[in-house]
This record gives structure tokens, sequence and C-alpha cells, in this order.
């Protein structure tokens, strides 16, 4: 006489998979509540933490807006991160705005810079401070940062002919 028995296979209740171990995560320990680990681990990857998926203590998912671009032969799907603070919201909605603001103080900054220049250079013809207004000529901020150009070239030809001369290697 043959005799035959039905062995009991574990099966994932989610993904349906046999023969794989099953896995309690359940915090409140039901052993009713098992689920195989590669479910876990996609449970994981998407919500971003472990939960039991019984005790419907599920994480919510932020509503991130996606752009759908479908060809003939695929579908590509870009989510859009919106994690912007307000202030970088701002930034981009005056964009140019904000732009012509940094114009403006540079007009400025370049305008002061060659009154130091002339003020500088009269001092050492004359030996005396210079009295006269601000010029706000544009070409002279043009002057002022000529000068500046120059003067930053100048200072940086000067420190690597100066690291050649001793021959410094730096590390």
């Amino acid at each position: 006489m043959i005799s035959s028995k039905v062995t009991p296979v574990e099966e994932c209740p989610m993904c349906g998979e046999d023969n794989i171990r099953l896995t309690n995560i359940c915090p409140n320990d039901n052993t009713d509540h098992k689920i195989c680990r590669s479910c876990i681990n996609n449970l994981k990857h998407k919500y971003g933490k472990e939960f039991c998926a019984y005790c419907g203590e599920r994480p919510a998912i932020v509503n991130v807006p996606m752009t759908v671009n479908q060809r003939q032969d695929s579908i590509n799907i870009t989510i859009e991160n919106n994690n912007e603070t307000p202030f970088q919201l701002f930034i981009k909605k005056y964009k140019c705005l904000l732009n012509m603001i940094k114009g403006i103080f540079c007009y400025i900054g370049l305008i002061y810079n060659w009154h130091l220049y002339r003020m500088i250079d009269h001092y050492m013809e004359e030996g005396k401070p210079l009295n006269k207004e601000v010029d706000w000529h544009i070409y002279n901020a043009f002057y002022a940062f000529f000068i500046n150009t120059c003067l930053v070239f100048f200072t940086a030809h000067m420190c690597e002919n100066d690291c050649n001369r001793c021959k410094c290697i730096y590390v």
C-alpha cells in the first residue's frame, strides 16, 4: 500500500512565491504576519522604512509630480523632485530682476573702485587728497573693470613666477 502525504509549502501571501522562508517583522509579534524577504525589501525601497504590511502602519507616499515620455518601444518616467525652499523658489521666479540688481551693485562698486584709483593717483602725484565728486560715467566702470582684470592677472603671474623661482613642490 502506498501512502502519500501532502507536505505544506510555505508561500508568501503578498507575491505568491513558493518554497521560500517567511519573515515576521510585525512590531506586535503577530505570528500570522509573515512575508518573504524580497517583499520586505520592496516595501522598504518603496516607502523608505520597514513596517508590517498587515497592521496598516504603512507610511504615506508624498505625491511627487512626474513626467511620462512614451515612445514606440519604451516608456520613460522622470520623477521631478520639488523639495525647493521658498528662497530657491523666489530666486527662480525673479531671476531677471535679481540679475538687474546684481548688475546695478556691480556698476556702483566699479565706479567707486575707479574713484579710489583716481584718489590714489592724485595723492601720489600731488601729495594731497582728491576733493572731487564721484564721476558716474559708464566708461569709468569699464576702466575700473579693465584695471581690476589686469591687476588680477599681474598678481597671478607674479605668484606663478615666484613659485617657479623657488622650486616649490606642492603635494
